[in-house]
């Protein structure tokens, strides 16, 4: 596959899984979001992903919860990830693979994550190196849980919350007294710093 030698997404979770540790991947929503991740990302010579075209990535089975801009699907019952699902997906030419292994789209409740490790490895067994693994479902997580997920095998996390949250607090605090000048770049910091934090739970710091 020629192209993979210079697709960036593919070559760099491919340094990821060699060098055993994990790349975010965030959701840019407005200016704020796309600089204080490149901002974080250069503080910390970190890789980041913002996806962008060109690979694939299949979520067998099905993460329970509601997603984004997703309406009338938290009431979905989840489907964990089977391994014969896992083969079904490769076999359709797929770049990256994101199981469901008890992790969820959106907040977690008051019992937090309670994810199927287990599963997890026999997934990473499964697919033998044929595709990179990715989590989506990072809500709430606590650094352990994270990490945890990245010895696993998941090296492209994907975020939303987990680094956004110190900003829509800030904006829920901030908005009616502040310019909008400075409620950007204090949020642009915000996002900056929880993402320079999940970049180094991850292990990614210093490796771009």
């Amino acid at each position: 596959m020629e192209w993979k030698q210079q697709n960036r997404t593919y070559q760099i979770l491919k340094a990821a899984e060699e060098g055993g540790y994990g790349v975010l991947a965030a959701i840019a929503y407005n200016i704020e979001s796309i600089l204080g991740l490149i901002r974080a990302a250069e503080a910390k010579r970190s890789p980041l992903i913002l996806q962008h075209k060109i690979t694939t990535e299949a979520e067998p089975g099905r993460i329970e919860g509601g997603e984004d801009g997703i309406a009338d699907t938290a009431d979905l019952e989840g489907a964990l990830t089977t391994p014969e699902q896992v083969e079904d997906f490769i076999a359709t030419g797929i770049d990256f693979l994101a199981p469901a292994f008890g992790n969820v789209h959106g907040d977690y409740g008051p019992r937090g994550p309670v994810l199927e490790y287990d599963r997890l490895a026999k997934i990473r067994e499964t697919i033998a190196g044929r595709v990179r693994l990715v989590v989506h479902g990072t809500n709430d997580w606590s650094e352990e849980v994270t990490k945890k997920c990245v010895v696993g095998g998941c090296v492209k996390v994907n975020v939303n919350k987990l680094v956004l949250l110190d900003y829509l607090n800030h904006l829920k605090v901030n908005a009616p007294s502040k310019s909008i000048t400075v409620l950007m770049e204090e949020g642009t910091k915000e996002i900056q710093t929880l993402t320079e934090w999940a970049m180094d739970v991850c292990g990614s710091t210093g490796k771009a």
